[in-house]
């Protein structure tokens, strides 16, 4: 929730200039925690982010335009009459990040997995989902919208991934900083233990690391394989 505002700026600002306001995303470019949104360290290492409550309409309607998009809404809108725009809100993502420790993330559309190669060297995997029992039309909206933002976005990501990577090399910065929102009175702690604070506090990775720190100090066999592998080996 923290990066969107400085990785993404120039996607923010293309996003403005050639959309208008209130487009996806758009809820990061100027004060993201004064619009509702927020993070939460479930626990066990699980993250969840809301988007949600930083758009205040329809999330279809706030797409981009993507190739086909009028043609296809045209013949959803034909077969399915006042119900239509029900059935458009299936095309955009669900505006929601979930990350499933260690190493699976749902984002909106998108699944992805992390998978660790070397000290040096990571995979990341992505899939888009269609909607089972959707209109063949939302299914094709679905892929079109998924190739919208990751096309700009992904390498902003990738880049940052590089750079912290790089950073870590360096003897002078041993540590990577996750301290915003530490202590903040606007944390939020359930009584069945979940952690909530605005979108840009820390708190849900400092929760993913504290799982890893716990499961990398437990001195228990673990079964493991890599994706797409039949076979399994031990470690400790």
């Amino acid at each position: 929730g923290l990066h969107p505002t400085f990785a993404h700026r120039s996607f923010l600002v293309l996003n403005e200039r050639q959309h208008g306001g209130a487009r996806s995303l758009s809820q990061f470019k100027a004060s993201p925690d004064d619009t509702g949104m927020y993070g939460a360290d479930l626990g066990n290492g699980h993250m969840f982010v809301d988007q949600r409550p930083g758009l205040q309409q329809s999330f279809w309607e706030t797409q981009r335009p993507v190739p086909g998009r009028e043609w296809y809404a045209d013949r959803i809108v034909e077969s399915h009459g006042d119900g239509a725009a029900e059935v458009l809100e299936m095309a955009p993502g669900s505006m929601i990040n979930l990350s499933i420790f260690p190493n699976l993330l749902i984002k909106g559309n998108h699944l992805e997995t992390v998978d660790p190669v070397s000290v040096g060297e990571t995979r990341l995997h992505t899939w888009v989902a269609a909607a089972e029992g959707a209109p063949e039309e939302v299914n094709v909206l679905r892929m079109r919208i998924a190739e919208d933002f990751p096309s700009l976005g992904n390498p902003d990501d990738l880049e940052i991934f590089e750079r912290c990577q790089e950073g870590l090399a360096i003897p002078e910065v041993e540590w990577v900083d996750m301290s915003k929102g530490l202590g903040h009175p606007a944390e939020e702690v359930a009584a069945d233990g979940v952690r909530r604070a605005p979108v840009t506090h820390e708190g849900p990775m400092r929760g993913y690391l504290r799982a890893w720190l716990e499961l990398m100090s437990t001195d228990a066999k673990l079964t493991t394989a890599r994706a797409g592998e039949t076979s399994f080996e031990k470690a400790a």
